[in-house]
């Protein structure tokens, strides 16, 4: 029996690259691997929405499906709304129901989001079809998180 095949997707602002010492790490052992970049990762100018991003994953799993490999997913991030949506009818149960050989076995969301089907984030710049719990404040957001730099916000104890 075939190992499965990693694809992996690092999130917004990060290369494929990110992936290095896990794409090692799984070689050593046999396991294939493929670290995706995503499209909209340094696009000049900005994409509009996440499509992009959806068919480069998409046409990477659909890819390995139809030649019989089983895929694990792995995504970080702002992956994962790109990433699950890509997802749609890949996976092994859908397919053996099809008659179907390979499709995705595993789905891994590292430290990033997992949303209903259908999910759109906010067009670029709007943000008011946003759920609250996800609010964007730009004043706020403009200062890093982890820095010397005085900060206008208080810290929350």
């Amino acid at each position: 029996m075939s190992k499965p095949t990693y694809v992996l997707v690092p999130g917004a602002w990060h290369s494929p690259e990110i992936y290095k010492y896990v794409v090692d790490s799984l070689a050593k052992h046999g396991y294939p691997t493929i670290s995706l970049a995503l499209p909209s990762v340094g696009a000049t100018p900005a994409l509009y929405d996440f499509s992009e991003d959806v068919t480069a994953i998409r046409s990477c799993l659909a890819e390995l499906v139809s030649q019989d490999k089983d895929v694990i997913l792995v995504v970080h991030s702002y992956a994962g709304l790109p990433g699950g949506e890509a997802t749609k009818d890949l996976g092994k149960k859908e397919r053996e129901a099809q008659s179907l050989k390979g499709g995705i076995i595993r789905y891994v969301v590292i430290n990033g989001f997992i949303v209903p089907a259908g999910f759109q984030p906010a067009p670029r710049g709007d943000f008011s079809t946003m759920p609250e719990w996800m609010k964007y404040d730009p004043e706020v957001s403009k200062y890093p998180c982890n820095s010397s730099l005085p900060h206008p916000v208080p810290a929350v104890n």
